[in-house]
């Protein structure tokens, strides 16, 4: 069988011919996109920049509020000398006993800007101890709070500025199994003269009966600077 110069080169021929079309093919290709990674990145880094810019801006605000609402406690700057004196329901108390008193001195002052303020003292008498006091304001809940380390134990309160906004009213509760404990008391100062007073509860679980448990009263006066 013969086989044709024609047919033996037509495979080469076209080929060659495709190879042009090959070559204009790839240059007909769209050029590539531009890297989005590379255009996206100064938009993050606007948006992090906003983000940025809007927590200083929350931050300054709650910062403002909290300054606002801790002038409160100014008047309680300075140092205080003074007696407590709590009186009990002796009929609840095993002991018999209706009356404790001891002496106590303490000072107040105002920490991390304003964010909180802190008292420190120590007692002595019927009741010996030393503790300290943080004090603070909680924008998310709107509320005070102020928790108490000392040589006698631990306490945790919750508090809302009282009607004339000049002093705030605490509470603390304690759960039972059979009864609840609810302390209430409010710390306030006129000057150079400062007067606490608060109470005890004792409520029963079903909330029928409630009895005060013991009532508590202190007045302090303000050291005088000497020069």
């Amino acid at each position: 069988m013969k086989i044709s110069l024609l047919s033996r080169t037509l495979p080469l021929v076209v080929c060659c011919a495709m190879a042009p079309l090959a070559l204009i093919a790839q240059d007909a290709k769209p050029a590539a996109e531009p890297d989005k990674k590379e255009e996206a990145a100064p938009a993050e880094a606007e948006d992090k920049d906003a983000e940025a810019k809007q927590d200083k801006e929350r931050e300054a605000a709650e910062m403002a509020e909290i300054n606002k609402k801790m002038a409160v406690f100014k008047s309680l700057e300075g140092e205080w000398t003074g007696e407590e004196k709590i009186t009990y329901n002796k009929e609840l108390r095993r002991d018999g006993k209706e009356e404790v008193k001891w002496k106590d001195e303490w000072k107040g002052f105002y920490t991390n800007e304003g964010r909180y303020f802190e008292m420190t003292g120590k007692t002595r008498g019927e009741v010996t101890s030393t503790y300290h006091w943080y004090v603070t304001y909680d924008t998310e809940n709107s509320e005070f709070r102020a928790w108490s380390f000392g040589s006698n134990g631990w306490g945790e309160y919750t508090g809302q500025l009282a009607d004339d906004n000049k002093a705030v009213v605490w509470e603390k509760s304690k759960e039972g199994e059979e009864v609840d404990i609810a302390d209430t008391f409010e710390l306030r100062a006129n000057g150079d003269e400062c007067k606490a007073n608060g109470e005890t509860k004792i409520v029963s679980k079903d909330g029928r009966l409630s009895r005060n448990y013991a009532k508590q009263s202190s007045s302090y006066t303000r050291k005088k600077i000497e020069i």
